[in-house]
């Protein structure tokens, strides 16, 4: 069983990959969405690399823990956002400011690996896992918010400028935006 969860899991890592090659080699009018789309694709091989391969690879305490999930989802968030600006608006660059948005993710990574290596981790983890995903929980909710704050701006920015819009209304998240 562990044969094929590793098989499954490592195609994942090729698959994204291999979406992230095919989307790079794409001419397209939005290259900038693209690259952070890229950015989204290697995301997640990396993650599925490091919670199913890595542990297999090193044994160590360290990638087995549960709280490092929560570094990955404080990454994601902004992550998203970026794609989501680069969709929506023509004039979008990221830059130094804008990079401030990865400051909790670098922030946690830093609390966890000074908390591991002076050995608190391991005599309060309940209680630092509790803390921490009612942290990431409202981190996420965040980025999900202002998401779902530039998509309706950018619909009715659209509605505003053309009136046909059938097929401009980024149909692919609309669904999830209306609910």
């Amino acid at each position: 069983m562990n044969d094929i969860f590793y098989f499954v899991s490592f195609s994942g890592i090729l698959l994204s990959i291999f979406l992230a090659f095919v989307l790079l080699r794409t001419k397209s009018k939005n290259n900038k969405s693209v690259k952070y789309l890229v950015l989204i694709f290697i995301f997640f091989a990396l993650l599925i690399f490091y919670h199913e391969i890595l542990p297999r690879i090193i044994s160590s305490n360290f990638f087995n823990l549960p709280w490092l999930l929560l570094s990955f989802i404080l990454f994601i968030g902004p992550l998203v956002l970026f794609y989501t600006k680069a969709i929506t608006s023509t004039g979008f660059k990221l830059n130094i400011k804008k990079t401030m948005h990865f400051l909790p993710f670098v922030f946690y990574v830093l609390i966890i690996i000074i908390l591991y290596k002076l050995n608190v981790l391991n005599k309060n983890i309940d209680f630092l896992i509790q803390y921490m995903w009612i942290i990431v929980f409202i981190h996420l909710g965040l980025y999900l918010f202002l998401i779902r704050k530039i998509i309706l701006k950018h619909k009715k920015m659209i509605q505003l400028e053309y009136s046909n819009t059938k097929k401009i209304n980024l149909s692919c998240i609309k669904k999830g935006v209306e609910e």
